[in-house]
């Protein structure tokens, strides 16, 4: 997974690759979309996971319908991930 937040590309939940659009410090918010992207067509130091990022507030923009995670401890616990 990658180190440096600040070069955040790419984020991977749930075997999933969400292209970063959006990081806000400001209101610790990150926008990222569902672009189709395949795991193996990005190198693995561009990819964080979503434990990288657990003190932002996540927006996920699907291909359809956005989504978001306001609470990543409530998401975590909903969804029964360590």
């Amino acid at each position: 997974m990658a180190e440096n937040i600040t070069d955040i590309s790419y984020l991977m939940i749930l075997d999933k690759i969400y292209t970063v659009t959006n990081i806000s410090f400001a209101d610790m918010t990150i926008t990222a979309e569902d672009e189709g992207i395949n795991k193996k067509d990005i190198p693995e130091c561009e990819i964080f996971g979503i434990e990288d990022v657990e003190e932002f507030s996540i927006k996920l923009v699907n291909r359809i319908n956005p989504a978001e995670i306001i609470d990543f401890l409530a998401w975590k616990m909903k969804k029964n991930v360590q």
